[in-house]
């Protein structure tokens, strides 16, 4: 009798062991399931799923369940859709118009190439039209303001973009008759280079965000270097151009490498078109129609202006599409202070305008 009343107490201790499992299984799969539940959003978040986005892929893993987020990025797609794209992706720099495009490029087996990269820089170098000109700074105006009251830009990006805008503002007025002879060209690069107090990111897929301090235009100018060093035939490694945290000491020989390069290039004309993946660019053979193929210096001189109006929007182009990730990188006190001081420095220099005639003062 003790072995049976010992051996129902057994099994209605398993039975009772068993309930108690099971019930701390469901209990925790009931707690999981309203866990992920209410930290979602209520709804699906509005915008392009996954793709496309403004920004860094890692901003984008860190926000993609944030609704402010995806609230920003419809936004942005809606209103600001044409605005060239801007996508960091193992170090490499895309400009894109379309978001259908940029879709079909980052689901390419061809972007991780550099040779896909490089085509894809077709469209950063072409010269825009006084009225595109005209139209962008306006958008480019909007955005800043919209995303200022947005706090998602603060008061030195606020500053920044003023800078940039003066600066466009400058090259527009009477741009068909504009002349910047080569050494200003060069100071002006030389100014960005320098730092207008823009920082980028450097993405990196084992340690995740590694924030350097590097001018907006440096990444402008590490790619049209790269670029005119194909087309005038120099060697690569003239310069270095993918070099980040360029200091003032290495102002005097990036600007006299620079014009270097754009003589190199100008002078390029002599030299036949091939069947090459940048020949559909065509900046020398649009250039040389607009002036010519005399190389007299003042037809040196406005190619060197055409060209730095080129560059310039392309900086007006890349500072829209970055804008709205800097806040992130400026919470860091130190890059922030750094920023703001270099802002403060060329503002006070300036009086709030970038001139041509006071860039060599600032070097």
């Amino acid at each position: 009798m003790f072995n049976i009343l010992d051996t129902q107490r057994l099994a209605l201790s398993f039975h009772a062991l068993q309930t108690v499992v099971y019930t701390a299984i469901v209990v925790l799969v009931a707690t999981t399931f309203l866990f992920w539940a209410t930290g979602r959003p209520t709804s699906a978040p509005p915008g392009p799923q996954p793709w496309p986005f403004f920004g860094n892929k890692w901003i984008i893993d860190r926000y993609k369940n944030n609704q402010q987020f995806h609230k920003l990025q419809t936004w942005l797609t809606t209103n600001y859709g044409q605005i060239t794209m801007l996508y960091f992706y193992s170090k490499r720099i895309v400009f894109v118009s379309s978001p259908l495009y940029a879709k079909q490029i980052l689901s390419s087996s061809l972007f991780v190439q550099d040779e896909e990269s490089v085509k894809l820089f077709e469209g950063i170098v072409d010269i825009p039209s006084p009225e595109d000109r005209k139209r962008h700074l306006s958008t480019v105006k909007q955005l800043s303001m919209e995303l200022l009251h947005a706090r998602i830009l603060d008061i030195t990006m606020e500053r920044t973009f003023r800078v940039l805008i003066s600066w466009n503002e400058k090259i527009r007025i009477d741009s068909e008759r504009l002349v910047v002879d080569l050494d200003n060209v060069c100071k002006a690069i030389s100014l960005d280079i320098c730092g207008l107090g823009i920082l980028s990111m450097d993405f990196d897929a084992v340690t995740g965000l590694r924030i350097k301090q590097i001018t907006l235009s440096e990444i402008v100018l590490n790619k049209v270097v790269r670029f005119l060093h194909q087309r005038a035939n120099l060697a690569p490694f003239a310069w270095a151009y993918n070099k980040v945290g360029i200091t003032s000491s290495d102002l005097v020989s990036a600007r006299t490498h620079f014009k270097s390069v754009l003589k190199s290039l100008i002078r390029e004309q002599c030299h036949p078109y091939v069947d090459d993946p940048l020949s559909s660019v065509n900046i020398i053979r649009t250039l040389l129609k607009d002036y010519g193929t005399d190389l007299t210096p003042e037809n040196e001189q406005a190619i060197g202006a055409d060209v730095y109006r080129g560059m310039l929007w392309s900086n007006m182009f890349l500072s829209s599409a970055l804008s709205f990730v800097f806040f992130e990188l400026l919470q860091n006190d130190d890059v922030r202070e750094k920023a703001t001081q270099e802002i403060d420095r060329v503002w006070k220099a300036t009086h709030g305008k970038i001139q041509l005639d006071t860039l060599s003062q600032l070097l």
